[in-house]
């Protein structure tokens, strides 16, 4: 037999809500150490290694595949493509569990 009496909804209610708070605020909590421990490394840094891009350290810090000094020079279909990287690579060593890139 339920009992349904106003009273003891209300109590069930603040139950759940006080149940509701708490989980909110361990989330919170884990999501606020969770940020203290992410390390942003900016590019360009000496961190990193850039590969098949021979021009990078002329371009830096873009990725493109031609000299810019080049962009007034080629036809513009060529330096569309010269601006896309495929075939660089960017290397970097590192212990941690979980990797994030922000683009």
């Amino acid at each position: 037999m339920i009992n349904d009496h106003p009273k003891n909804r209300r109590n069930d209610m603040q139950h759940r809500g006080a149940i509701i708070l708490i989980f909110t605020a361990m989330i919170f909590v884990n999501g606020v150490q969770a940020q203290d421990t992410i390390r942003w490394i900016e590019f360009p840094n000496s961190a990193f290694t850039v590969n098949g891009l021979p021009w990078f350290q002329e371009n830096t810090p873009d990725l493109y595949r031609l000299p810019k000094r080049l962009q007034d020079v080629v036809r513009p279909p060529v330096w569309g493509l010269a601006q896309d990287p495929s075939g660089g690579r960017i290397r970097f060593k590192s212990d941690c569990t979980a990797l994030g890139i922000r683009l």
